[in-house]
């Protein structure tokens, strides 16, 4: 059987050494980083795109929170509920 001696495993690489919280501290910064892209660029872009806008304006009209929770509690969901739930039953199988 083999031992192992205090000099050997002073030796080992372990988890909380150097370079494993530096490549974990990159890590968090490039996630970071994609987060703020996605939420400061692609997001405020997808918002300016001409549909986005029409629909944007639509659900405004109606008074329809779009960062409403509970959207289908509103009285002017009924329709639009009803609707999609017909086109649901409808819809041909693939």
């Amino acid at each position: 059987m083999r031992s192992f001696n205090s000099e050997a495993t002073e030796d080992m690489p372990t988890c909380r050494s150097t370079g494993f919280r530096q490549t974990g501290g990159i890590r968090l910064v490039l996630s970071l980083g994609v987060v703020a892209v996605i939420w400061c660029v692609l997001l405020p872009a997808i918002a300016r795109r001409p549909a986005m806008v029409e629909h944007l304006n639509w659900l405004d009209d109606r008074g329809i929170d779009p960062s409403a929770m509970y959207y289908t509690e509103l009285e002017m969901m009924d329709p639009i509920l009803r609707r999609l739930e017909r086109q649901r039953q409808f819809k041909p199988a693939e």
